[in-house]
């Protein structure tokens, strides 16, 4: 198999959510998908979403913000990554009283990959092609602890094959959030993939730390600035950092931006930078976001959320 195809799309990965990678983690590497955003919202702010991730969207990122949900809410992303990459995510919620219920997945194309064997002159001969893929399933649960705090947890089936064999396990994530409304300050803490291993290589375990400050001018504006730290348990030196911020005018339109710090070795070009754009429909909101690769190009997200 041609296994540098394979190493080119999961560095695309990991170069800004896990960056397992550049520290010379193949192992690491293999499972980084599991960072990939899972709406636009997130993409756009360069990840920096733990102390802000509300509703459906929370599912994976910090369960805690599941207690924000009321009624029913959908939200469906699609993702078009690096060298052929596609990303596909749904979830789905249902929620009342500060407590909240979701289910969701997601799955990964990692798009046709050569195959050789060796032939009778010990050269290597094409042998068809081969389509690498990762998926994960799970449920989650959040809930109101106190006037200003909330706790959440979800648990997930992950699975994936990129060389043929398949391999499944299980892990969980477990969030804190701590909200201020009247300051406009949010804190949000998160431990994320605590589980099994694939293929031997273990999960991209990793402790999310947030914050956000978010503030509005009149009834017409309102701003959120926020930053996250990922600290990567199983390898710090695939520790990240993102910085966004987002402005809504008259809750119709919004638009994001971000950075994301992470070891991209001899990854150049424009890389780490991220920008989007929302906009309010009744109950739902469609949501755009480009992600910036350096040498892999550029990513884009487009998501939609609905409430019902």
């Amino acid at each position: 198999m041609e296994m540098g195809k394979i190493t080119g799309i999961l560095a695309g990965l990991a170069w800004a959510w896990a960056g397992g990678l550049w520290a010379g983690s193949a192992a690491n590497v293999e499972t980084s998908w599991l960072g990939i955003p899972v709406n636009a919202r997130q993409a756009a702010m360069a990840g920096a979403v733990g102390a802000v991730a509300d509703g459906v969207d929370a599912l994976g990122v910090n369960p805690a913000g599941l207690s924000e949900l009321a009624g029913n809410q959908a939200s469906f992303l699609h993702n078009l990554w690096a060298q052929g990459l596609t990303a596909e995510h749904l979830a789905y919620g249902r929620g009342s009283g500060g407590s909240g219920f979701a289910v969701g997945g997601d799955y990964l194309d990692f798009g046709p990959v050569d195959q050789y064997g060796i032939g009778p002159s010990g050269a290597p001969v094409p042998n068809g092609t081969f389509t690498p893929m990762g998926m994960d399933a799970g449920a989650g649960y959040g809930t109101n602890v106190g006037e200003d705090i909330s706790m959440g947890v979800d648990a997930k089936i992950i699975t994936q094959n990129l060389q043929g064999t398949g391999s499944t396990t299980a892990a969980a994530d477990g969030g804190f959030r701590l909200r201020l409304p009247s300051e406009g300050i949010a804190l949000g803490l998160a431990l994320l993939n605590f589980g099994g291993a694939l293929d031997r290589a273990e999960l991209p375990t990793s402790l999310d730390v947030a914050g956000a400050y978010q503030g509005k001018l009149g009834e017409k504006h309102r701003w959120t600035l926020a930053a996250d730290g990922n600290i990567g348990l199983q390898n710090y030196n695939a520790t990240t950092a993102g910085v966004g911020a987002e402005y809504w005018y008259q809750g119709l339109v919004a638009l994001r931006t971000g950075y994301r710090f992470a070891p991209y070795g001899n990854l150049s070009g424009l890389a780490g930078y991220t920008a989007g754009i929302g906009v309010k429909l009744g109950g739902a909101e469609l949501a755009y976001a480009m992600t910036t690769l350096g040498d892999f190009g550029t990513g884009n997200q487009i998501s939609l959320k609905a409430g019902f």
